[in-house]
């Protein structure tokens, strides 16, 4: 996904790379050198002036796992968003609430 900044004229988009269940990079990857470079790669997204946008979802029992690559302990240390369970209303709504689709019958 590719946004523009309509703000100040600079027709650069920012690229977003979202990576939902990170923890399967740290628990199936089973080439360490190979999951260090991905990692790496995500990180860029420090270096000043990247527009590169990075989010991982990543489940709570696996957070600590994430401590493995010092730098990804860094970069997480302020940047987290603590998302809490969903009711179940709330999970079954989820995936249809900006969707064309049509919510199944509750029964």
């Amino acid at each position: 996904m590719a946004v523009r900044d309509g703000g100040n004229g600079d027709d650069e988009a920012d690229t977003f790379v979202i990576v939902d269940q990170f923890e399967e990079v740290l628990t199936l990857c089973n080439d360490p050198a190979g999951r260090g470079r991905f990692i790496d790669l995500l990180l860029t997204a420090r270096q000043p002036g990247s527009r590169l946008r990075v989010l991982l979802a990543v489940r709570g029992d696996f957070y600590g796992r994430c401590t493995e690559h010092p730098d990804l302990e860094g970069a997480l240390r302020g940047a987290t968003l603590l998302a809490g369970t969903m009711s179940q209303g709330s999970s079954m709504a989820a995936p249809f609430a900006q969707s064309p689709c049509p919510r199944p019958a509750e029964g």
